[in-house]
């Protein structure tokens, strides 16, 4: 039985919750046959057990809120096929010290990562984004270092 509480979607299937209590968590690329496209609204909020998230590359949207309150997560491997990352997704994950932003992201909503106080790198496509978009996107975090994808 999967610990993965889900519904489906016109593509296939959005995490909604968890029920179990592992740090690490590796979200499954299929349940019941469906691949699992999207990580809901609010999925993970508030799990303080969390340390690591491992997506795989099926993941195309992590919803807003996903990961909120989320303190203790320190590590995030994106998956390559990421369209687009939620209104305050990674808000409040105060442990996470540096994410990559894959070249697919299109999308990234605004204050992703507010308050993340450890939070002191960042890898982004530069040339995908103005620099008038990534100070909304990471506006409240002055000392945030911005490094360039190649």
């Amino acid at each position: 039985m999967t610990k993965f509480k889900y519904e489906k979607n016109s593509e296939g299937v959005t995490i909604t919750g968890y029920s179990g209590k592992s740090e690490i968590i590796e979200i499954p690329a299929k349940i019941d046959g469906l691949s699992v496209t999207e990580i809901g609204v609010g999925a993970f909020l508030d799990y303080k057990n969390l340390k690591e998230i491992i997506f795989p590359d099926s993941i195309k949207k992590i919803g807003d809120y996903a990961f909120c309150d989320c303190g203790n997560l320190e590590k995030v491997n994106m998956p390559n096929r990421l369209k687009e990352i939620g209104e305050c997704a990674f808000y409040r994950c105060e442990s996470l010290v540096e994410i990559e932003i894959p070249k697919s992201v299109e999308k990234i909503s605004y204050n992703v990562f507010d308050s993340c106080g450890a939070l002191d790198r960042v890898y982004i496509d530069v040339s995908k984004w103005s620099g008038e978009e990534i100070k909304k996107i990471f506006d409240e975090m002055p000392e945030l270092e911005i490094v360039a994808l190649n």
